[in-house]
């Protein structure tokens, strides 16, 4: 396996010095599908005006022949429409994307999807319709070339406002508002990166990859579930895997799997070692619990408690599906990534790691690493280094 160690170790070096709570992480991240979302508004508003515009040469063409002062009238209302809406998908992207992933799908991101989507498209109308407003102050002042205050520029604003064109403004960001959610839906569903991966055909066909994978498994999930019972088993599983879903997100992490009470989660290898994401992922998710756990108590009487094992090795990686597509990992490194989870039980620890991977990464004073020695795992013929990991009291909050 050819992994360039030293390589990866530096890089990783470079970002220890970010805090163990990662705040650029968590706002980078949303940072970034903000703009996603302000260059995917600004695209479809120039194709908007793009359209107009063939549509009215033409009919002007068709109609009235070669008359250049009309043509010159109508290219000068293109230059003023392409203007208008760059600024209405420049304002409405930065505002909206903002809205929706700063606010909405953090408050509401747990309803269902229709409610989701009825609370988005009601507050993404009422923003189109304000954004029209100023984009429409906008227009109209350079159209005519006088102040926002005068009068031929308010009448050009209540006129559109009332009449067909906000109608037609308000369909077409209506459109793209439903268009956007649905995406990001979709998104969510196969994780950051995968939709992406399967438009370009990425994984059509297999291909190796070097990765990090992390077995993350509840404690004591059949005494717990034989306890509350299978709806509230059902409930408890829905809100433990909610509340790791920010901590996995901005430590770059993807969901795998799945598996009943057990989550699978990988990482690339270049964004795994980077900042010991891999690493700090599990500890943002003790955070995330721990800060959480009067209202596990209150609510279910059981906090969530949980192991981890973490390694890493190479997987071929494929979409392999028809009606239910799935990229899908296989390699010898899931089982026995598997087998060191499992033996967390029996050295009483909650996160084991094994040497290989550890080595990778730059860890300094801000964990406490303790070897556990050369370690025979079940259905394997080779014994594995492991190492047990913890933070350091002084970073201890």
């Amino acid at each position: 396996m050819r992994i360039h160690r030293q390589v990866f170790f530096e890089m990783a070096k470079k970002e220890t010095s970010l805090p163990s709570r990662d705040i650029p992480g968590r706002f980078g991240y949303k940072v970034r599908l903000v703009g996603w979302i302000v260059l995917a508004w600004i695209f479809l508003a120039v194709c908007n005006s793009v359209y107009d515009y063939v549509n009215v040469r033409a009919f002007a063409d068709v109609k009235l022949g070669e008359h250049q002062e009309l043509f010159k009238q109508i290219n000068h209302h293109f230059l003023n429409d392409l203007m208008a809406n760059i600024l209405g998908g420049l304002l409405g992207g930065l505002m909206g994307g903002a809205f929706l992933v700063f606010y909405l799908r953090e408050k509401y991101g747990r309803v269902s999807y229709g409610r989701f989507l009825v609370i988005t498209v009601m507050a993404y109308m009422t923003l189109i319709y304000s954004v029209s407003v100023v984009v429409s102050f906008a227009y109209n002042s350079n159209w005519f070339q006088k102040p926002l205050w005068d009068t031929e520029v308010l009448t050009g604003v209540w006129d559109m406002i009332t009449g067909y064109q906000i109608l037609r403004i308000v369909l077409f960001w209506f459109s793209i508002t439903c268009l956007t959610s649905i995406v990001l839906q979709i998104n969510d569903k196969f994780g950051p990166g995968v939709l992406y991966a399967f438009m370009l055909g990425r994984y059509y066909k297999a291909k190796p990859e070097i990765r990090i994978f992390m077995f993350l498994d509840l404690k004591s999930s059949t005494t717990i579930a034989e306890r509350l019972g299978n709806a509230s088993y059902h409930r408890f599983l829905q809100d433990f895997y909610a509340d790791i879903t920010s901590p996995i997100l901005y430590t770059r992490g993807n969901i795998y799997q799945y598996v009943g009470d057990e989550v699978v989660l990988t990482w690339t290898m270049e964004v795994g070692v980077l900042g010991n994401n891999c690493l700090r992922c599990f500890f943002e998710i003790l955070r995330v619990i721990e800060r959480k756990k009067e209202q596990y108590q209150e609510v279910y009487g059981y906090v969530p408690q949980f192991k981890a094992g973490l390694h890493f090795g190479e997987v071929l990686t494929g979409e392999v599906g028809i009606l239910k597509k799935e990229l899908v990992f296989t390699g010898d490194v899931l089982n026995t990534t598997a087998r060191i989870q499992e033996q967390c039980n029996t050295y009483k620890v909650p996160l084991l790691m094994s040497g290989e991977l550890l080595s990778l990464l730059a860890l300094e004073e801000e964990y406490e690493v303790g070897s556990l020695g050369p370690i025979p795992l079940r259905g394997k013929s080779e014994q594995v280094a492991l190492f047990s990991v913890n933070k350091s009291k002084n970073t201890l909050e």
